[in-house]
């Protein structure tokens, strides 16, 4: 194989363009972060974080119909003409080449959609993050410019929730290569930007408006690329306007999937501004730069299996089964091991690099790294199969994640509040929440559905990462006893 090839593989590739976007995002922790964690002071670096947890939230706000009309474009790719009885396989109706008209329907639903959620999701973020910004910022000096900059993330997120229907589209149709690879390189520019011009400004207001201005580009961006491929087709889809027939047969997976959403990721950096109103100390800081760490490396971990999503969905709809599970052992097992291998290195390099820069913020104290990355870890392996599930469109987010989602608030209420146990009350929380309902629940789902073999099965999927894990948590007994 030539180097051109080599080249054009990797070029191509949904796995390694996605680990380039990730990659590229990355760069706020290894470039951008520890320059962020030296401009400003330790009070801005908390709002700075907290900013981060809200423009993240948009992952829920568009009650799981963002993920429900990537699986549906990706059935009318197979040529799916009719999604309610994908839970039967023996019912599934499909004709010869790709479903156009279910497409566009779904790409003008799509729209319709966005624009009432986003409306509805800003008045949320405006009331809550008026509670939960107004006790950290008190204690900012530049308090008008941090309140101008969460009205900037306002705004962008507005934007960008409404643009979110050409990622859908782009998904949906299986071109992830084209959208991760333009994702990495527009993400890598505005980390380039934002690195400049933390060192010359100092200023959490200029830090925001650079991260939100690359924001809006990359969905003008998205929406060039969609009017770009299939010769330009996207520029001519028929104004179906909203089509309630559809929606209403994708409101049941949608709902289901915003509540497991919710209840898994919403909860979780929602610990983050519950942690925030405890006060401004160091061990608060601590936990909000190592959770935006952590979720960095969850979302490195994710490219291998969630790259590959829409052609899992496509693969199923064709009735490939034996391809479909050859696919999804290999993203399993590289996702977890790409989620063990980066946390373990940074819960061993992380404080190190951290006091080489002279930063202004710190990671967690080892012990509560290792149990937050096991309860992610955890939570993982189960959103895996809950996702490997979910492709037979049988939506049981909202079971899987609303139980262990309540087991989670429970346990931290008593673990903060009753017992006093402090930050480490989450990831404790989330391990107990992921083993006694999450994990075991959704990888029932899967094996049974698809006639897996639990030890054929584990040992090509988890058994080498979690060994990894394993084997870091002797070596921190070693070290720190």
């Amino acid at each position: 194989m030539t180097l051109r090839n080599i080249i054009l593989k990797f070029w191509e590739s949904p796995t390694f363009t996605t680990w380039g976007s990730f990659l590229s995002k990355s760069l706020y922790a290894v470039l951008l972060l520890p320059v962020i964690t030296t401009v400003l002071s330790s009070e801005d670096i908390t709002i700075w974080l907290l900013f981060n947890i809200f423009i993240g939230l948009q992952n829920i706000g568009d009650l799981g119909f963002g993920v429900t009309f990537i699986r549906v474009m990706s059935y009318a790719m197979g040529g799916a003409t009719d999604i309610t009885d994908f839970d039967k396989r023996e019912k599934i109706k499909r004709a010869e080449g790709i479903n156009w008209n279910l497409i566009e329907r779904s790409d003008a639903t799509t729209k319709k959609i966005l624009l009432y959620t986003g409306l509805a999701f800003i008045l949320f973020l405006t009331i809550a993050g008026y509670f939960t910004l107004k006790k950290p910022i008190g204690f900012t000096i530049n308090q008008d410019e941090a309140w101008i900059s969460f009205v900037l993330i306002l705004i962008t997120t507005f934007i960008r929730f409404n643009g979110n229907r050409y990622s859908i589209f782009l998904q949906g149709v299986n071109n992830m290569a084209m959208l991760r690879r333009w994702e990495a390189i527009i993400s890598g520019l505005a980390v380039i930007s934002g690195f400049f011009v933390a060192l010359l400004t100092r200023s959490l207001l200029y830090i925001i408006l650079n991260q939100q201005v690359w924001a809006i580009i990359q969905t003008l961006f998205n929406r060039y690329l969609c009017r770009s491929i299939f010769d330009g087709r996207y520029r001519n889809f028929k104004s179906h306007g909203f089509d309630r027939e559809l929606f209403r047969a994708t409101f049941p997976a949608a709902w289901k999937s915003w509540v497991g959403v919710l209840m898994s990721y919403g909860t979780m950096q929602a610990s983050g501004l519950v942690v925030a109103q405890l006060g401004n100390t160091p061990s608060v800081s601590a936990y909000l730069f190592s959770l935006k760490i952590l979720d960095i490396i969850k979302n490195f971990g994710n490219a291998p299996f969630y790259s590959k999503i829409p052609l899992y969905n496509r693969l199923f709809a064709e009735g490939n089964t034996k391809g479909l599970l050859a696919g999804i052992k290999n993203g399993m097992l590289f996702s977890l091991s790409s989620f063990a291998i980066v946390a373990v290195f940074t819960g061993i390099a992380g404080q190190p690099l951290l006091k080489l820069i002279g930063s202004n913020v710190n990671m967690v104290s080892p012990w509560i790294w290792t149990a937050m990355i096991f309860s992610y870890f955890f939570e993982r392996y189960g959103a895996l199969h809950l996702q490997l599930y979910s492709i037979s469109n049988n939506i049981v987010w909202h079971i899987a994640n609303g139980i262990s989602g309540l087991i989670f608030i429970c346990l931290s209420f008593v673990f903060v509040i009753v017992l006093d146990l402090g930050i480490i009350s989450f990831p404790l929380a989330l391990i107990i929440s992921c083993l006694s309902f999450y994990t075991w629940y959704s990888a029932g789902k899967s094996y049974r559905y698809f006639n897996l073999s639990f030890r054929e099965f584990e040992y090509r999927t988890s058994f080498y990462p979690f060994l990894l894990l394993i084997f870091y948590l002797i070596f921190n007994y070693i070290v720190l006893k």
